[in-house]
């Protein structure tokens, strides 16, 4: 069997494997892991080194990190966070995390000087509105 058919067909074989990654990994990471693939196989042939030992190797190693992103994606699945504050470092906290698969909770104060409140409370004699 030559080279350049075990390669199409490691290459294909990696492809299918990249696919099992989460979706946010595989979307940022996935077509860069590709091509480092295809370059070592080509690198591995030019050096006459054995493929076959070589891409079991790499498909172990890519299963593992594979497994760890699952596992990290299940931890974060399971993760709760509430946002206590107000002003823009609430708004800008909660921005960046709701990119992540985490539940999001916020507790904003609602809470002023009263400026104008205080007028309308001595002009009319009645309680805060709001």
């Amino acid at each position: 069997m030559d080279y350049r058919s075990s390669i199409f067909r490691y290459r294909n074989w990696y492809a299918k494997l990249l696919r099992l990654y989460p979706k946010p990994f595989r979307e940022q990471f996935g077509e860069g892991m590709e091509q480092t693939f295809n370059d070592l196989c080509l690198e591995r042939k030019e050096s006459g080194g054995g493929l076959f030992a070589f891409v079991l190797w790499l498909f172990v190693d890519t299963s593992k990190g594979i497994i760890k992103e699952r596992r990290t994606l299940m931890i974060m699945k399971q993760k709760n966070i509430v946002v206590i504050g107000g002003g823009t470092g609430t708004y800008t906290a909660l921005m960046g995390l709701k990119k992540y698969p985490v539940d999001l909770a916020a507790i904003v104060s609602m809470a002023d000087d009263g400026g104008s409140t205080k007028v309308l409370r001595e002009e009319f004699g009645v309680l805060p509105p709001g």
